[in-house]
């Protein structure tokens, strides 16, 4: 009899032990579910707890797995958060591509091609262009402004001319009597015009100085 009592104590301790252990299992495994591996998987009424906790534990080590096979994965996107991965040396291709279209989209202004001595070989009519700083002679600053800014007059100069540019510095000598003041020499030829002349007016000018020339 005393035997048998002590048998049902440890089969009833061992019951409770069991009970006790299930219940901790289970526990553990919805808290890991809640823990950032998603809802814990609903129990069937069938299904007895230590089988529920063995279900929990299997979905939990497979979706840590796939979880884990994703991260590793080279092109997988980092956490949802809308961040691409660049190839090395892609950055400096990107780079030049857009300074390109910049560049064709936004050309640079045309200007004379300004020389400042004769050159020692000349192979085209010399126009040199006497000139002095704009807050001293108003009409050479309306010359640098609109005349030697039209796209015509600089598409014309650059075309049939050394363009030779000689600013006076307001003290020392100079070869002409005033300022503006241009002048085409090609060999014995010599042709000169003085004072601010409009675009069109010196476009003019210059055809028929090079048309004298040939």
């Amino acid at each position: 009899m005393i035997v048998k009592h002590k048998q049902r104590e440890l089969t009833a301790a061992t019951l409770i032990y069991l009970a006790v252990l299930t219940a901790s299992l289970a526990v553990v495994c919805v808290a890991s579910f809640l823990a950032g591996c998603g809802p814990a998987p609903k129990a069937s009424e069938t299904e007895t707890a230590r089988a529920y906790v063995a279900r929990c534990f299997a979905e939990h080590d497979y979706q840590t797995a796939a979880r884990k096979k994703i991260s590793q994965s080279p092109s997988a996107p980092a956490d949802n958060q809308g961040v691409h991965s660049v190839a090395p040396g892609s950055a400096g291709v990107v780079s030049q591509q857009k300074q390109k279209t910049q560049s064709k989209q936004s050309p640079q202004p045309k200007r004379v091609q300004w020389l400042s001595a004769r050159p020692a070989a000349p192979t085209k009519p010399i126009l040199i262009h006497y000139t002095t700083a704009a807050n001293r002679c108003a009409a050479c600053g309306s010359m640098d402004r609109n005349t030697f800014a039209d796209p015509a007059v600089i598409d014309f100069i650059n075309a049939n001319f050394h363009a030779v540019r000689v600013e006076w510095d307001g003290v020392s000598s100079f070869p002409v009597r005033s300022v503006p003041t241009d002048i085409v020499e090609f060999g014995d030829q010599r042709f000169e015009r003085a004072n601010y002349q409009p675009p069109r007016q010196y476009l003019q000018w210059l055809q028929q100085v090079k048309d004298s020339l040939q």
